[in-house]
């Protein structure tokens, strides 16, 4: 069986939705909106894959929106190579608290 192929099926899957999914995105507002969608979702078997899905607003390109993107994938980079879970606890909420979610996490 030629896998190769197969991986690279599923690569450009993946590659076409995070495009069609960030070109969603054109104002702070969509920023944090992006990000309040993944909060709620927050648990210990999936933190590492939401703090990789917010990294992937690195590669959107909104000027009113850098420094917040900056802000949030710094904190995002911090909880994925966090591996005390009190520590991204912490990171979780601070992350939170930057994008104005209101819901206790």
């Amino acid at each position: 069986m030629d896998t190769p192929p197969f991986n690279n099926l599923i690569h450009n899957d993946i590659d076409m939705f995070w495009s069609n999914r960030l070109d969603l995105i054109h104002s702070t507002a969509d920023v944090r909106s992006f990000v309040c969608e993944y909060l709620p979702l927050l648990g210990i078997d999936y933190d590492t894959s939401i703090a990789k899905t917010i990294l992937q607003l690195r590669h959107i390109d909104v000027v009113e929106a850098q420094s917040l993107v900056s802000e949030i994938t710094a904190l995002a980079k911090l909880i994925y190579d966090e591996r005390d879970m009190s520590a991204r606890l912490k990171l979780w909420q601070q992350l939170a608290k930057t994008v104005g979610y209101d819901k206790e996490i």
